[in-house]
């Protein structure tokens, strides 16, 4: 026979998962979070690399300017 839960116990149970679930719905939300942050910073350094001529003028010259016109 299956032990018995009390009601309390039970709304204890069921509160702990709709905790968890939110943290990591939070924890997802803030992984998106930083990888689109990651990829406007690099955005922003690629930009300041060309503008101030330490890139070299092939690759990321063509990608600056291609973003540039397609966004």
């Amino acid at each position: 026979m299956a032990p018995r839960m009390s009601a309390r116990d039970l709304k204890t149970a069921n509160d702990a998962f709709h905790r968890f679930n939110k943290n990591v719905g939070a924890s997802n939300a803030f992984h998106l979070f930083n990888k689109s942050w990651a990829k406007v910073v690099t955005k922003i350094s690629e930009a300041l690399n060309v503008l101030s001529g330490q890139a070299e003028v092939g690759e990321e010259a063509e990608l600056l300017s291609s973003t540039v016109m397609t966004e």
